[in-house]
């Protein structure tokens, strides 16, 4: 299995799983940090490099023989490539597209674009984790062998959690007022995550005079550092310090991080594309009101489920009004906040989920 990172909550799950099996081993290669550490630690890594004593190296663990070899995410595409020109061809090689953005970039063409395609084209399987990823790939005639399974919650979610891990979970829980309607973006800052428009939408609510809210722009794993400080300066230059935070921390658990969505109002997820992540999900199933854009994904999930989410046009006004009408105290009826938990919890276990996959894989190996 590769991923950039040993760590964050995206590939936590998988390393846990894996670590715990006693029916299968893994070999992990990473390129970044390295922040899981369990024990007993049945995991074997391999850091990526570009050395070439080191590429040299690993080039014979990406072509041993294995049942499975899992990519995931593909947002470098010369590593993509180098794992598609070096990986055995005997073991079954399975692409975990993790973002619709990265296709519509190899769409463009240029030389990444074109690694990218030849990663895509030569997987025997494309991994999708939503209907929405899987609409746009098939679209592109890269792969016809384009499957669709489920990720999910990590397991943590699913347990009561009213202890914190981590001081600094208690620390930040001791600062929420009492008195404001909360909203939480826990999400990386990219040009995916139009951060920008929550903003923009802040300043408007405190220029009519709506000001018992504040929002929480809950930092991810990896933000670009020039977006951040635009998005800084803005918050400053339009006075919204204590209507906006900008909420940098620490790694914490999946039970700290349930705790927090526990005291949170309402969930913000204002993307310009992105495939099914838990920013999505999160708010459902702790039964908070959200406020989404309209895209394909969210549109499929609604009809899937037999949902009603109320989704948005990716503009600024657009949510003004949602988050104005939260505000406002106009809340979405139990019944359907329970609806939207169900979807999430019926479908989305991870513990659950990996074990399928894991065995429509192994078939296949």
């Amino acid at each position: 299995m590769f991923h950039g990172r040993a760590g964050g909550h995206n590939i936590l799950p998988f390393l846990e799983y894996f670590n715990a099996s006693t029916e299968h081993q893994l070999t992990f290669i990473y390129a970044n940090d390295r922040t899981y550490f369990p024990k007993p630690d049945n995991i074997e890594y391999h850091k990526f490099s570009f050395s070439p004593f080191k590429l040299a190296k690993l080039s014979k663990v990406i072509g041993a023989e294995y049942d499975l070899i899992w990519y995931h995410g593909g947002h470098s595409a010369l590593i993509l490539f180098i794992f598609s020109l070096l990986r055995n061809k005997k073991s079954k090689f399975i692409f975990n597209v993790w973002n619709e953005w990265l296709i519509h970039k190899a769409k463009k063409g240029g030389i990444k674009g074109k690694m990218f395609q030849y990663g895509i084209s030569h997987a025997d399987i494309i991994h999708c984790n939503w209907h929405g990823t899987a609409h746009v790939l098939r679209e592109t005639g890269w792969n016809d062998n384009i499957q669709v399974y489920y990720w999910g919650l990590q397991k943590e979610n699913f347990t009561n959690h009213t202890v914190a891990d981590d001081e600094e979970t208690n620390q930040f829980i001791a600062t929420l007022p009492e008195d404001k309607v909360k909203f939480f973006f826990p999400k990386s800052i990219s040009p995916n995550s139009r951060h920008d428009l929550v903003i923009e939408a802040a300043e408007k609510l405190v220029k009519d005079g709506l000001t018992n809210f504040i929002v929480y722009l809950w930092l991810g794993n990896t933000n670009e550092e020039d977006l951040l400080e635009k998005y800084s300066t803005q918050i400053n230059k339009s006075g919204l310090s204590e209507y906006v935070i900008l909420q940098k921390h620490g790694f914490l658990s999946f039970g700290d991080m349930q705790m927090i969505w526990k005291k949170m109002d309402a969930g913000l997820q204002i993307a310009a594309n992105e495939q099914l992540s838990t920013t999505f999900l999160e708010p459902q199933f702790y039964q908070k009101e959200i406020v989404v854009t309209d895209i394909l994904p969210y549109r499929m999930y609604n009809e899937k489920f037999d949902l009603n989410i109320p989704l948005i046009p990716l503009e600024s006004e657009a949510v003004y009004n949602g988050m104005k009408s939260i505000i406002n105290g106009n809340t979405t009826s139990k019944e359907d906040l329970l609806k939207r938990y169900h979807a999430v919890n019926d479908n989305f276990n991870f513990s659950g989920n990996i074990k399928k996959i894991i065995e429509r894989y192994q078939k296949l190996s």
